[in-house]
């Protein structure tokens, strides 16, 4: 794939799933915040720094299952991603799980809330086959219950290498 296709390709998930937070009504807002539990899908894109070279554009997918404590705390309980490069898209996997802690201020305004996060896991690069630590930071704005967008540091530990990926995140909760 080429980078345009790669680019246009995330573009377009992005703008796809921004529908859904234009479908938000007062009764669905309720029932949302008092839910206790939510699935999500993050996605990234962003530039590597650390011990890698010729990575390209950096891409982050992952699926993230929350528990929510509080409206103020909730609990990663698992988040499942994977990260590559667009110079080495298929070659330089890394599968990355994670649990955490995700913090979220009070209302805004309108349905707006900051949010903040932390996870730390493992990480497995298939080429050359090795396990690792990883770990991550993440801040932004939740502008509906179902969609947020924000920054987050990802940071890879494996063999005495270390590197890491800085994305703009955008996230979309689909219960």
């Amino acid at each position: 794939m080429t980078m345009k296709k790669i680019v246009l390709l995330f573009v377009l998930m992005m703008v796809s799933s921004s529908a859904f937070a234009q479908l938000v009504t007062t009764t669905r807002v309720y029932r949302e915040r008092n839910h206790n539990h939510h699935l999500a899908i993050d996605m990234g894109i962003g530039g590597y720094t650390g011990d890698v070279y010729d990575m390209g554009l950096g891409l982050d997918f992952g699926l993230r299952y929350n528990y929510t404590i509080n409206q103020n705390i909730g609990i990663d309980i698992i988040k499942a991603s994977v990260q590559t490069g667009t110079n080495h898209f298929g070659e330089a996997l890394q599968l990355q799980a994670k649990t955490g802690v995700r913090g979220v201020s009070p209302v805004l305004f309108g349905q707006s809330s900051l949010y903040g996060n932390f996870g730390i896991g493992a990480s497995y690069l298939p080429d050359p086959q090795e396990v690792g630590v990883a770990w991550e930071i993440g801040a932004g704005l939740n502008i509906t219950p179902r969609f947020a967008v924000g920054a987050a540091y990802n940071s890879t530990h494996v063999d005495g290498v270390s590197f890491g990926l800085i994305s703009f995140r955008l996230s979309v909760n689909l219960f």
